[in-house]
């Protein structure tokens, strides 16, 4: 056994004066008069007689209906024109043997599947009514494929999305949603 002591095993420090605003001094806790959880309270206040009933239900006054009208029509066109936007894109989707480029586009003319959802808001989903092509993955550590999309073919797609989506339909969708895309 060695004859050293650990550095733990050291009694605490004591110090020989008090300040009065130190927290090592052996000063007793202070006691509050009020307690700790408040009491509760054993009369009730009565109301005055006079006083009118609260109201158990409010009227709407025919702005408030006007609006809320407004806005769950809104809500229901949104709907219908996403339900159109599903429908075209089931439509118009590409068959599995058929989705792929014979030869991998140029790098100025290509875009990823990753980019394409930031650029032009599409997703995966969508993206399947454009043809790709599919090559691994430069950085070695990742082992998946990239989809490179032609962009011109991806620029059109999401203009197509934002004039559906306002209600557009065919090719003026098309205009609107270019329309849309160069005001932003």
């Amino acid at each position: 056994m060695s004859s050293r002591r650990s550095g733990r095993a050291k009694a605490p420090v004591k110090y020989t004066s008090d300040s009065d605003d130190s927290d090592f001094g052996n000063k007793k806790p202070r006691k509050y008069k009020t307690a700790a959880t408040p009491k509760k309270r054993t009369k009730i206040e009565v109301e005055p007689d006079d006083a009118p009933a609260p109201k158990k239900r409010t009227k709407k006054d025919a702005d408030q209906l006007a609006s809320d009208a407004a806005a769950a029509q809104e809500k229901a066109s949104k709907a219908a024109h996403k339900q159109a936007w599903d429908a075209w894109l089931k439509d118009n989707a590409l068959p599995e043997d058929d989705r792929l480029l014979d030869e991998e586009p140029d790098k100025e003319i290509s875009i990823t599947q990753t980019d394409a959802g930031k650029k032009y808001g599409l997703k995966k989903e969508e993206l399947s009514v454009v043809k790709h092509f599919e090559k691994r993955n430069p950085n070695p550590l990742y082992k998946n494929d990239i989809k490179l999309f032609v962009e011109s073919e991806v620029k059109e797609l999401g203009w197509r999305k934002l004039g559906m989506l306002v209600g557009e339909e065919g090719e003026d969708a098309v205009k609107k949603g270019r329309e849309m895309w160069e005001e932003e």
